[in-house]
């Protein structure tokens, strides 16, 4: 059967399952999403954070989540 365009099975109970492919697609979506929103910008911080400690300087640094912001800062103590 198709429900559109996506691929559904059915069960012999007649119960409609996803398919494997539908449910790795959303999975792959998913994971996306979390690479943009999370990962992503935590690199971003790490390397600034990088640069900091070679250069020996305080700096305040921002970790962005998907949901708010979390500040802290990194000193000679952290860079050492």
């Amino acid at each position: 059967m198709s429900d559109n365009g996506l691929a559904v099975l059915e069960d012999i109970n007649g119960d409609r399952k996803r398919s494997h492919v539908e449910s790795t697609q959303h999975q792959s979506l998913a994971l996306n999403s979390i690479t943009r929103c999370i990962i992503n910008p935590l690199l971003e911080v790490y390397r600034h954070w990088q640069s900091c400690a070679r250069l020996r300087t305080h700096s305040k640094v921002t970790i962005l989540d998907c949901h708010n912001l979390k500040e802290f800062s990194v000193t000679k103590a952290y860079a050492n």
